[in-house]
């Protein structure tokens, strides 16, 4: 939700969720949740949005199998060191005359795999 006092003038964003999601500055990510525990770095936990991708081998619809969690270095915020917590999703093909199997929804925006930072503190 935006919201403007004037026409004229820039837009604010109001939604707490929203003002999360574009100050971690990643295009089709969820912010989830952050842990904000004095003394440790702030962790900001994300989910990726967006259409959830089908069998790359028949076409199916994809189900998920599991998630997991993998931690990048991020940029500090706050005057903080931060940590960009992913939770990645793992998919699998219900159909079980498909060779494909399982696989991991990647997204090379947010980080490539086995790095220790991501994509975002990377540049």
């Amino acid at each position: 939700m935006f919201y403007s006092v004037d026409p004229g003038e820039s837009l604010l964003e109001i939604d707490p969720s929203r003002m999360c999601e574009l100050g971690v500055g990643l295009s089709e990510v969820r912010v989830l949740a952050v842990d904000d525990i004095p003394g440790e770095p702030v962790m900001v936990h994300v989910g990726q949005a967006g259409d959830r991708r089908g069998c790359q081998f028949c076409g199916g619809r994809s189900r998920v199998k599991d998630r997991e969690q993998v931690v990048f270095a991020d940029l500090g915020c706050f005057g903080r060191p931060a940590r960009l917590v992913w939770h990645k999703v793992r998919l699998c093909c219900p159909d079980s005359d498909c060779v494909m199997g399982s696989w991991t929804w990647e997204d090379p925006r947010i980080g490539h795999p086995r790095q220790v930072m991501g994509d975002r503190a990377g540049r």
